[in-house]
């Protein structure tokens, strides 16, 4: 009985392949390999500190002392405060203030346990403000105190205070 020519060449191709089977092997390890190194999956769980710049706004700013506004009223009053370094002048930002006092008030600056007559004013801002941003005057530094206070302009009422810590 003649041989049938597909038979012939499945029995070619599982010689050559039994021959090449070990190169085969080698070109999916290296190709394995090679896929590895290139996407790294394990370095998706690595914890690592980053060494690079901040973005160019905010890399001049350092962040150094923070504080929460607590209500002096007793009503829902709060916010945040954070004093930064802007090369040789500071700043203080007020975010996230929230109260049902009807303003406008001034933030100052305190010793922690002094008199209000003692504060250095920063600024005034107006009932609504969620965030805002003074420049520390001058002669004003966040040395001069340890605490930020918000008081009402109207009657000088002491709305909220915030003692401040090294960020």
């Amino acid at each position: 009985m003649p041989a049938r020519k597909g038979a012939m060449s499945f029995e070619k191709a599982a010689s050559t392949f039994k021959r090449l089977k070990p190169a085969f092997v080698l070109l999916a390890i290296v190709s394995s390999i090679g896929l590895w190194w290139a996407f790294r999956p394990e370095k998706l769980f690595v914890n690592q500190k980053v060494d690079e710049a901040a973005p160019a706004g905010i890399a001049s700013m350092q962040p150094l002392f923070t504080g929460s506004l607590r209500s002096s009223t007793g009503d829902d009053t709060h916010g945040r405060v954070n004093i930064l370094k802007n090369g040789s002048t500071f700043r203080l930002e007020l975010s996230g203030f929230a109260t049902k006092g009807m303003g406008p008030f001034t933030i100052s600056l305190v010793r922690n346990g002094s008199e209000e007559a003692d504060a250095k004013e920063i600024g005034v801002f107006s009932a609504g403000v969620n965030h805002q941003d003074f420049d520390l005057a001058s002669g004003v530094s966040p040395d001069d105190g340890d605490a930020v206070l918000v008081t009402e302009n109207d009657n000088h009422t002491l709305i909220a205070k915030a003692t401040i810590e090294a960020f």
